[in-house]
């Protein structure tokens, strides 16, 4: 049998030819080459902002067409002095003047500008009453959302009976600053008003006689801000020092608000859903004024329908001639205590340093409340339900420590109660008594909540872990 060898290879050649095109043909449909889709156009978010200095401002980069193939974005500022940006494209403001910022698209040629302008504030030095009216009157009157300093640099009177908020210009921050070496006082009032905020650092609110009984500084309406920092001190109103409400907020970082007198809240009144927090400063020798017609509450602070959120500072030394001569809380209002020092406060009747009633509530999870009285009271008549938490902190009493009275409740699942503390020193005294309550209602104390009984006469103390219904 003769084999024809060329015909054989080019069978072979074939076969083989046709197997390398099916490889190659797989291959190309499993690993398509991408097409390169080139940027058009880079959109940013603002392509003008205005900002003042330390303020910070994000700016959006938007490559179009979407499915562009690269989208590496490099920020520039053109002076960084003025204003830096970030590698996510976040601006901030750090002198006054103008500013190119730009975006690019690495490869592309392609570029995008935002122009920045921080903004110098309006400055006023202020030596006396008609340099303040021109003040007041120009920020009254020149529009919105800008920021103002007011710089006092001596004593003097405003006119009675006359708040100064500022007018209804919304947006506004009103920095009045004095001199922290020789604070200057104004014999007048301020206040804020909806989305207004007003900044106190090293300046005196003092009262003139005709003055009628009105507060000191006023805060009402929604987006109001009234902070006081700095040497500051807020005295001698002859109806509360402080007036916050209407989801108006007031902040204390420091300084002194003493020696005012009202029928309630001599010190700080919080009300109709204001807020009052306090971070630092004093409050101090503030009055309720007696009234033979109806109770008088709350010596340095009187909550109603309201939020008091505590986390430093000390209130110390005021009085009541009823409820509360430290704190006093009413309504549905709330007490959070998260810092600082509540103590030797007086009343003529229950709650010394802090008494709650109606269907309050009071949170405590740091800080030190009393010796002075009962250190913290939880209503006393059948119509009070006040809710009553404790996580940590210590509270300490001159008779208990705490009491519950009406239909309240008490929940203890950290910190220290003492009883029998005149000098806030717990070895020195007997007669140890850490929780009272009445009948109808209730106190818990959970896993971790200390309670450090008095052994009569001896300065060792035993520790007990209470777990359980007491």
């Amino acid at each position: 049998m003769i084999i024809n060898t060329s015909k054989k290879s080019l069978c072979v050649m074939y076969l083989l030819l046709i197997v390398i095109l099916t490889v190659f043909l797989n291959c190309k449909d499993s690993n398509p080459v991408t097409p390169h889709i080139p940027v058009e156009k880079i959109v940013l978010s603002d392509t003008q902002i205005s900002l003042d200095v330390g303020e910070t401002r994000k700016l959006t980069a938007t490559i179009e067409p979407e499915n562009a193939t690269n989208r590496e974005l490099i920020w520039s500022s053109e002076d960084e002095e003025i204003a830096t940006i970030s590698d996510d494209g976040v601006i901030t403001a750090l002198a006054y003047g103008q500013v190119s910022i730009f975006v690019s698209v690495v490869g592309s040629g392609l570029s995008a500008e935002c122009i920045v302008t921080v903004a110098k504030p309006v400055e006023f030095t202020v030596t006396n009453l008609e340099e303040w009216r021109d003040a007041v009157s120009f920020i009254s009157s020149n529009g919105n959302d800008k920021k103002y300093f007011i710089n006092i640099m001596n004593d003097f009177e405003t006119e009675a009976n006359l708040t100064y908020n500022f007018g209804s210009t919304t947006g506004i921050t009103v920095n009045i600053n004095g001199n922290p070496t020789k604070t200057p006082t104004i014999f007048g009032r301020l206040g804020a008003r909806a989305h207004q905020e007003i900044i106190i650092t090293d300046i005196i609110l003092d009262s003139v006689v005709d003055e009628r009984m009105l507060q000191k500084v006023q805060i009402g309406g929604e987006g109001a801000i009234f902070t006081m920092q700095g040497n500051s001190v807020i005295k001698n109103s002859l109806n509360t020092g402080v007036i916050v409400r209407n989801f108006g907020t007031f902040i204390m970082l420091d300084g002194i608000i003493t020696e005012n007198i009202a029928e309630v809240g001599a010190g700080v009144r919080v009300e109709e859903n204001g807020t009052f927090i306090m971070k630092g400063g004093t409050i101090t020798k503030n009055s309720t004024r007696f009234n033979p017609h109806f109770e008088t509450h709350g010596g340095g602070v009187y909550i109603e329908d309201g939020t008091f959120i505590m986390s430093g500072g000390t209130i110390t030394d005021n009085f009541s001639h009823n409820f509360g001569g430290g704190v006093h809380a009413t309504g549905r209002g709330v007490f959070n205590i998260s810092g600082g020092f509540i103590y030797q406060n007086t009343s003529l009747s229950f709650g010394f340093n802090v008494y709650m009633d109606k269907n309050t509530i009071f949170m405590m999870s740091d800080g030190v409340i009393g010796p002075g009285g009962l250190g913290v009271s939880l209503g006393i008549f059948p119509i009070d339900n006040v809710s009553g938490t404790m996580t940590g902190g210590i509270i300490m009493g001159t008779s208990s420590g705490l009491g519950v009275g009406g239909s309240g409740s008490f929940i203890m699942s950290g910190g220290i109660i003492y009883g029998r503390q005149e000098t806030g020193v717990p070895e020195n005294l007997a007669n140890y008594q850490s929780f009272s309550k009445s009948d109808t209602a209730t106190g818990k104390y959970g896993d971790g909540a200390d309670i450090l009984p008095h052994i009569d006469g001896n300065i060792n103390r035993t520790i007990y872990t209470v777990k359980g219904n007491e």
